[in-house]
């Protein structure tokens, strides 16, 4: 089976694929926070979970490498997490209110509430 495989710094992260479903992986940069989160993750249509397969923060000067791997299951990674449907809008609401609280932030810097 087609996988990701992670290293950060030349250090191994994680090999993430799955069946039937979508393999994903984000950098998200978020600007009034000065975060940088990276995310390898997984959707699997047949069990309807979501799989987190490695999540972290990133620092200036770090070096991502992502490669694309056949490689058996048993090669996989062990998942950080897996959450069902109803999990989901559990991590939307919560990241939207990250972002909330974020945005509060920047406002209130800025003398605009």
């Amino acid at each position: 089976m087609n996988a990701f495989e992670l290293f950060i710094n030349d250090e191994y992260k994680a090999t993430a694929s799955v069946k039937n479903g979508v393999v994903s992986f984000t950098v998200d940069y978020i600007l009034n926070e000065q975060e940088i989160n990276i995310r390898l993750g997984s959707y699997d249509k047949e069990g309807k979970s979501h799989v987190v397969w490695f999540k972290d923060n990133l620092y200036l000067n770090d070096q991502i490498k992502l490669s694309i791997k056949d490689v058996e299951p048993k090669d996989l990674s062990q998942p950080i997490s897996v959450s069902n449907e109803e999990g989901v809008d559990d991590m939307i609401l919560q990241s939207k209110i990250k972002s909330y609280h974020a945005l509060q932030k920047e406002l209130m810097e800025k003398g605009l509430i």
